[in-house]
């Protein structure tokens, strides 16, 4: 009972970002807007970690199942893609430099606050 209720936590913020997206008088992804939300609620403590960990976990863990419709379903338009292989593989690198770049100067950031915090205690 305890996964469902992390479940509907996480599937309730997901329902709430896509009326949010469906209000925005611009084109915004509600994934984005949800991943937000989480995030926003978790830092002021309105939602625990705790209360949202297992179900988390459990879908970060079985995360390529839900690519494998898209990997294969790009099997399709292997004729465009081979047509415009060289700007797809620019944006594919340049995404990849700017990804590593984010989550290092995050785990930096996480270290330091971690840090800080420890010292403060």
């Amino acid at each position: 009972m305890k996964v469902l209720c992390q479940f509907g936590i996480i599937f309730g913020v997901f329902w709430v970002s896509q009326c949010i997206e469906t209000v925005l008088p611009f084109p915004f992804p509600s994934s984005v807007i949800g991943l937000l939300l989480l995030l926003g609620l978790l830092m002021l403590r309105v939602i625990r970690v705790e209360s949202i960990r297992e179900a988390a976990d459990f879908l970060l863990g079985n995360l390529t199942f839900c690519l494998i419709p898209v990997v294969t379903s790009s099997m399709n338009y292997v004729d465009i893609i081979r047509e415009n292989a060289l700007p797809f593989f620019a944006v594919c690198v340049v995404s990849t430099i700017v990804t590593y770049a984010a989550v290092v100067w995050a785990v930096h950031l996480t270290c330091r606050l971690m840090k800080k915090g420890g010292d403060e205690a």
